[in-house]
């Protein structure tokens, strides 16, 4: 398993919050729409968050650790 995949519940959070903000941005918001993609990404978050609860690893030259300790 590579280093990186420690990493998957960030960018998780990181891609949910990039298409608020591009559906924030849109001429003519949709709350309807809007509320579907909140949810999806929310239990898109928290399965990347619970599929991350045992992994442990670090990056960026070891300055970022990941375990359970960190969670």
């Amino acid at each position: 398993m590579s280093a990186w995949t420690a990493f998957i519940p960030e960018l998780a959070v990181f891609g949910a919050a990039m298409v608020f903000l591009g559906l924030a941005m849109t001429s003519r918001p949709e709350p309807r729409r809007m509320f579907t993609v909140a949810v999806a990404a929310g239990l898109l978050v928290i399965v990347a968050a619970l599929a991350g609860v045992r992994m442990e690893g670090t990056l960026f030259a070891q300055a970022y650790r990941v375990d359970l300790f960190s969670q």
